[in-house]
């Protein structure tokens, strides 16, 4: 009888954290999801959801406490794969929270992506366009989706939001929907692992990532 309870104890507590933080508890072995708040001072960049998505540090980037300084030119963070990046059919939610240099004409910044437009698999991304405009990217087995929106995301600390249901798309920054897509994009589950703050080898991000966010909503 012990045990049984304690069992059920535990199984709430899960559920609970799960709940709170919006992993989707189906979305394979592992809960759903990856949060990094570049606060470490030393080592990786540290995964603090519990699904061990431990990221590694390339490049010019300078640790300030409260964020990862990209240097714009080689600085980024590499997450092996993992089935708790991918969403597969289920929702998806990328959240950052930055501070960032003008984007240069000709360029972008990459933020969060999984993935490039020629993956098996899908793939999933979320950019800042020259003249502070936001981008929000999901390709999966229906549709490909990808909308801009918002302005000013090159002056002052911002966070922008990109997510996916089973039927749209939305663009939401500093809490505001910006664009909004109906869309059914289907199945996103690629082998490729995450890379935040830049594509390697093209589209750096220069300036503070405070942190980055995967969940479900």
């Amino acid at each position: 009888m012990l045990k049984h309870a304690a069992r059920r104890t535990t199984a709430v507590a899960l559920l609970t954290l799960a709940t709170t933080f919006g992993w989707d508890m189906h979305a394979s072995a592992a809960t759903f999801g990856a949060h990094w708040g570049f606060n470490e001072t030393s080592g990786s960049a540290v995964d603090s959801s519990g699904n061990g998505n431990t990221g590694t540090l390339h490049g010019g980037i300078v640790r300030t406490g409260s964020g990862y300084d990209f240097d714009g030119s080689s600085g980024y963070v590499s997450v092996s794969d993992s089935s708790s990046l991918d969403p597969g059919a289920g929702d998806i939610a990328l959240t950052i929270n930055f501070n960032v240099d003008p984007v240069p004409s000709g360029t972008d910044y990459d933020l969060v992506r999984k993935g490039l437009s020629t993956t098996s698999g899908g793939d999933y991304k979320a950019e800042i366009l020259p003249g502070g405009h936001g981008l929000c990217h999901f390709r999966g087995s229906k549709a490909s989706a990808t909308i801009t929106g918002g302005s000013g995301l090159e002056s002052g600390t911002h966070t922008l939001k990109c997510t996916k249901t089973g039927s749209s798309v939305k663009l939401l920054v500093d809490g505001s929907v910006k664009v909004s897509k109906t869309v059914t994009v289907g199945s996103i589950a690629n082998g490729s692992g995450v890379a935040l703050g830049a594509k390697p080898g093209d589209d750096f991000t220069e300036g503070l990532i405070s942190s980055i966010t995967i969940t479900t909503s």
